[in-house]
């Protein structure tokens, strides 16, 4: 992948948790550990919302937690925090939780230049190209 780990990995870790606590199962499963590498980077993990039980904004804090890339997970501990005391009150309160937009006070202190190139599509075009070209040679 050529992508530098950094905490926003915990993040993902924690989504996996989370999964795990509110449906009894992981997210992926196989006997595998290559398989489960390759689950874990490239494919999305079965929709919690599918379950009547999980609220959406519990299902929706999950998936955000274990997106694929780390600029769309949250971005601070302390957002994950707010967004979670914010179920937390709403359930004391109404005894449900409502819909609410994820990530408000999900401020990161860091500044980190995102690994996704911008602005190059023709450049990434010829390489992706050349690539295409020398793996048909040798097929």
């Amino acid at each position: 992948m050529n992508r530098a780990i950094d905490y926003r990995t915990d993040f993902y870790s924690l989504g996996v948790t989370f999964y795990k606590l509110l449906t009894g199962e992981v997210p992926f499963r196989g006997d595998d550990a290559l398989a489960l590498i390759h689950c874990h980077i490239a494919k999305q993990p079965p929709f919690l919302c599918d379950r009547e039980e999980i609220p959406q904004v519990l299902c929706d804090v999950v998936m955000k937690l274990m997106a694929k890339n780390a600029e769309d997970r949250y971005q601070s501990a302390y957002g994950i925090q707010a967004d979670l005391e914010q179920c937390l009150h709403q359930l004391q309160i109404n005894g449900k939780i409502d819909v609410f937009a994820l990530g408000s006070q999900d401020v990161s202190d860091r500044f980190i230049i995102p690994q996704k190139l911008y602005g190059r599509e023709a450049e990434l075009e010829t390489l992706l190209a050349a690539f295409d070209r020398i793996t048909n040679e040798y097929k």
